[in-house]
């Protein structure tokens, strides 16, 4: 695999990526149902992504998967440990998503 190659996969990632935010910028309003069938989508395609991911390093080893694994449940623990430590993110008048989708007028 040459380094062109991998270059124009990821790029084609990042594209596909941005090209899952259109539907919710075409709507005049969000609620929370588009927000729950965008939810729901993106989270379907992560387990898929992760179940393929599985079976294609359980295929190389599956103890360096079973590592893998552990290593990567062990970060997300922490991770949500240091973040329930701190309240919502604030930068400057920004606040997280959850502030902003309940003082919207538009969302019932």
């Amino acid at each position: 695999m040459t380094v062109w190659l991998v270059f124009v996969a990821a790029l084609g990632t990042a594209l596909a990526t941005g090209m899952g935010a259109v539907p919710l910028l075409l709507r005049r309003t969000r609620t929370h149902g588009w927000l729950a069938i965008g939810d729901a989508i993106a989270a379907g395609m992560m387990t898929a992504a992760t179940i393929a991911l599985l079976y294609e390093g359980a295929r190389d080893g599956v103890l360096r998967v079973g590592v893998g694994v552990v290593l990567g449940i062990a970060a997300m623990a922490v991770a949500a440990r240091l973040a329930t430590r701190h309240r919502t993110p604030k930068f400057g008048s920004l606040r997280g998503q959850t502030h902003s989708l309940r003082t919207r007028s538009s969302v019932r």
